[in-house]
């Protein structure tokens, strides 16, 4: 038998939904500093953040949608790419196969790396937003909209500039000894 403080949670309390909303709101404060930061600042901090924030995706609960509630549209999301797009430079674009599993998928696309991050953003950011001031239905329907994004869209945008980062950093952006960078600042 479940105690009663279980039964009568909200599931916008939980611990699951919690800590979702902290990695996010990691996740957007590094997005929305971007123009106080390096390039290869983001890139080691996304590199860290990206495999949190889809672990606590994949945590956020399975529930139903109660409203027609649409998170806004964010206006500066073309922005916040091209800013991006103008500070990784030469590292934005990498090759990417859509579902290694696909044998006729033999041709890789080219992705950017701004484009994954501002797509990211664009899904969770809304929701952030409007937390504190959404009632108990609309914090459900925020919560479905996360999970659903996470599965269908940012999910995949994650993994995928989570392999490019790692890529980056490991293998292609060295420090002045000719090592790689990996997640350690420059000169350490």
């Amino acid at each position: 038998m479940q105690c009663s403080y279980t039964m009568t949670k909200k599931i916008s309390d939980t611990q699951s939904v919690q800590e979702f909303i902290n990695i996010a709101t990691q996740y957007c404060r590094l997005i929305e500093s971007r123009d106080k930061k390096t390039a290869l600042y983001l890139f080691q901090q996304a590199f860290t953040i990206l495999p949190q924030l889809c672990l606590y995706g994949t945590r956020l609960p399975e529930i139903k949608r109660v409203t027609e509630y649409e998170p806004p549209d964010m206006n500066d999301a073309q922005f916040i790419y091209l800013s991006l797009q103008k500070l990784f430079k030469q590292h934005d674009s990498y090759r990417h196969i859509f579902d290694p599993y696909d044998i006729k998928d033999k041709k890789p696309t080219v992705r950017s790396i701004s484009d994954d991050f501002s797509d990211i953003y664009r899904d969770i950011a809304p929701g952030l937003k409007e937390w504190e001031k959404a009632t108990t239905s609309e914090r459900r329907d925020i919560i479905w909209e996360w999970k659903f994004s996470f599965e269908n869209h940012w999910g995949d945008h994650a993994t995928s500039a989570y392999n490019a980062l790692y890529s980056l950093l490991y293998s292609h952006i060295e420090d002045e000894s000719g090592n790689y960078i990996g997640i350690k600042e420059k000169g350490q």
